[in-house]
């Protein structure tokens, strides 16, 4: 009869096990992966499950740093025995450079789905990832991702499907010293027959600033450019209108062509 008990016990006791596993697990078994070099985590609490990292640091493809404090996640055990990773996450925007919610879907082999809303100032983050501006600019970006997904880890395009939106909202420029307010702005983001990020602006806007832009090569070595144009309105500002012409010479329709590669 003791046997039987133990028999029980053991099952009871390796379950225990896994449900209460502590958070800093992840930091031990993330430095046995190539992804260490990539990803650090400080100050892990609560289990696998339920947890939280006062600071994660990464790099980006461009070479930028990044670090975000205080961010907390929840992983479905369940998923887990189809051998999917589910996560919802959560960044507070105390001081970081990005903040939002969202939820990833993953595999050994690729990235099932990925959704999330995130938010964050426009001059801030530009300087920080090394972000090329005409001219210095300000306000608050929101991404919304819909859908994303990347088919294999091991193909190094950006995207096998992204739906996607970006809204700048209250930007403003800085000319001779003085911030001029332009308004909002919305681009879309999706992803091309060569797997490669397309970003869209419509002209809808008090600048008439309208492009198409394309983030492609791999996600080890990104190649972008980015091709538009401004066509001022009623609404643009003089300021505004007076910098054009160091541009160029607009065309026949008025429209002050611009475009570079990085």
């Amino acid at each position: 009869m003791r046997w039987t008990w133990l028999l029980w016990l053991i099952p009871i006791y390796l379950i225990a096990m896994v449900v209460l596993a502590p958070a800093r697990l992840i930091g031990w078994a993330l430095a046995q992966t190539p992804a260490a070099q990539q990803v650090s985590l400080h100050g892990l609490q609560g289990s696998l499950w339920s947890g939280s990292a006062s600071s994660v640091e990464t790099r980006l493809p461009t070479g930028a740093p990044i670090q975000l404090q205080q961010v907390s996640w929840q992983v479905s055990p369940w998923a887990l025995v189809t051998g999917t990773l589910a996560v919802d996450f959560n960044v507070p925007q105390l001081t970081n450079l990005v903040f939002g919610q969202g939820s990833l879907s993953a595999t050994s082999s690729g990235l099932q789905a990925f959704n999330a809303n995130l938010s964050g100032d426009i001059l801030r983050g530009a300087r920080a990832l090394n972000v090329p501006m005409l001219v210095p600019t300000d306000g608050r970006w929101n991404l919304n991702i819909q859908d994303y997904q990347l088919a294999s880890w091991q193909q190094p395009t950006w995207c096998s499907a992204l739906e996607a939106s970006i809204e700048g909202n209250s930007v403003q420029v800085q000319l001779e010293n003085r911030w001029l307010e332009l308004g909002d702005f919305a681009m879309q983001l999706n992803c091309t027959d060569a797997e490669a990020i397309a970003i869209t602006m419509p002209s809808s806007n008090r600048l008439g600033l309208s492009f198409e832009a394309l983030v492609e090569g791999s996600r080890q070595i990104p190649r972008g450019r980015i091709d538009g144009f401004f066509q001022p309105t009623i609404e643009t500002p003089a300021e505004v209108q007076e910098v054009l012409p160091f541009i160029g010479q607009p065309d026949a329709a008025g429209r002050y062509a611009f475009g570079f590669r990085f």
